[in-house]
């Protein structure tokens, strides 16, 4: 039961970590704007989910790659969106990704080989 829990928990809150991402991508819709250029700065904006998916991906396969692609991840997001500079955007954004990432990296350890 334990293994079960720590094999889904990283999963599920990686999911829910690039969904939340993911809506704010919909700010690119503007008014008086081209259509292209709309979609264009959709696909722009859904980058980062584009890389929390592909971690995800990589950590479903290979835990302990993907729990340090994960923090590496975390990190980009702190430099690159300055979560440093608010303390609530580093908890909500950066810090979750660490977390996930160590979830990651724990289930490496703790795995048996169970069947899913």
């Amino acid at each position: 039961m334990i293994n079960r829990f720590t094999i889904w928990i990283p999963r599920i809150l990686a999911i829910i970590m690039g969904i939340f991402i993911s809506l704010f991508a919909f700010d690119a819709f503007q008014e008086n704007t081209l259509f292209f250029k709309q979609v264009l700065g959709f696909i722009i904006h859904l980058v980062p989910s584009f890389l929390i998916f592909i971690s995800l991906l990589i950590a479903w396969k290979y835990y302990l790659l993907g729990g340090i692609i994960f923090i590496l991840v975390g990190v980009f997001f702190t430099v690159f969106f300055h979560t440093y500079k608010s303390i609530s955007s580093f908890l909500i954004l950066s810090l979750s990704l660490f977390i996930i990432g160590a979830l990651f990296i724990i289930c490496k350890y703790r795995r048996r080989d169970i069947p899913l």
